[in-house]
């Protein structure tokens, strides 16, 4: 495939799972364009190349669409789906949980741990001997000092100089770990904590507490008017925090 293939932006990917395991959770903030019916629709299946079950999407900035399923990596050129296996280095696992795409390359996070960056078609590969937390990555984004931050089951990292460190009181980070990580367009760094919400603001090195009290968040996004929106698995509901907490 050309690395000067390049997708329609516009595209809104949707990736789908065995089965729905909520009731659907209203949109908070979003435009209405019309009925979905009036949209152009294609999906892709293992017809298409594409096998096991999507888990992360990302695209990156010579147009390519990547997949995390968990059987393995896939690149998409808006024809097909290619099985991606990398010119120098090799996957440390299968499955594949997160997936971001940012200007230092294609940072990958496995189900059973470690985490990858691929770039040029070189992959480099870290695991629990560079610090990296143990078990599943469920999380990785970087923020605006170009720092990397991953979430995994056992706890939150932070890539300095090459080697993960964990990110625990010395940061006030009062939880054992994360579910998600989300970056706003103002630079804060949100940590979804179970039962609440830690945030850390654009250049501090001490996370604050959001005073977010849930039964269990299960996802975490920034919204357009500057707040964050989170949704609690009791209550099936989506709520803001807004921007004027920090």
């Amino acid at each position: 495939m050309s690395g000067s293939v390049r997708l329609d932006r516009t595209v809104l990917w949707i990736a789908c799972a065995v089965a729905l395991l909520t009731p659907a959770i209203p949109v908070l903030g979003a435009d209405a364009p019309g009925p979905i019916a009036q949209m152009y629709h294609s999906a892709w299946t293992a017809r298409d190349g594409l096998r096991g079950v999507v888990s992360a999407l990302a695209q990156t900035d010579d147009g390519f669409l990547w997949v995390g399923t968990t059987e393995g990596l896939y690149r998409f050129d808006d024809v097909t789906f290619e099985a991606y296996k990398p010119e120098t280095g090799s996957f440390p696992a299968t499955g594949i949980k997160t997936l971001e795409a940012a200007p230092d390359g294609l940072w990958i996070g496995y189900l059973s741990g470690g985490v990858s960056i691929l770039k040029d078609g070189r992959l480099k590969n870290y695991s629990e001997r560079d610090g990296l937390p143990i078990s599943r990555v469920r999380s990785i984004v970087h923020t605006e000092d170009g720092k990397v931050w991953v979430a995994a089951v056992g706890g939150v990292a932070r890539l300095d100089d090459g080697h993960w460190h964990k990110v625990r009181l010395d940061w006030n980070f009062t939880a054992k770990a994360a579910r998600e990580l989300v970056v706003d367009p103002g630079g804060t760094l949100w940590a979804s904590v179970g039962t609440g919400v830690l945030y850390l603001p654009k250049g501090a090195r001490s996370f604050e507490n959001a005073g977010v009290q849930a039964h269990q968040i299960i996802s975490l996004a920034s919204a357009p008017d500057g707040s964050m929106v989170y949704t609690d698995l009791l209550k099936q509901a989506s709520r803001r925090m807004f921007a004027d907490c920090r």
